[in-house]
């Protein structure tokens, strides 16, 4: 059964998020390519709801749908492509966590 990976990033305090935004677009454009992934989402956070006067935790969130923990690990081993944005992507980022979850219900 399939796979999200859900990451929050926060990004360096001198990094333009136009820049950041332009790098995650030419990543989406190649990884809905790959076999191990079914699709890619980028949102930017804008606050907290209930608590608009509060700074979201993270900046922003990536939504990744894979086929496999197995086949995403194959596509990242071999794939000389993902290898360069994973060092791109380590140049934007202050810090980031990655989360591997699995859907129970989808509506």
């Amino acid at each position: 059964m399939g796979k999200v990976i859900l990451v929050f990033i926060n990004l360096k305090k001198d990094i333009d998020k136009k820049a950041f935004e332009a790098f995650e677009h030419r990543v989406s454009k190649y990884n809905v390519h790959l076999r191990s992934h079914k699709s890619f989402k980028v949102l930017r956070t804008e606050g907290i709801l209930g608590d608009e006067k509060a700074a979201s935790p993270y900046d922003y969130i990536e939504i990744i749908d894979i086929e496999s923990l197995e086949s995403m690990y194959n596509t990242v081993e071999h794939d000389t492509t993902i290898k360069a944005f994973m060092s791109e992507f380590s140049e934007f980022a202050e810090s980031s966590q990655f989360l591997v979850t699995e859907y129970v219900l989808s509506v």
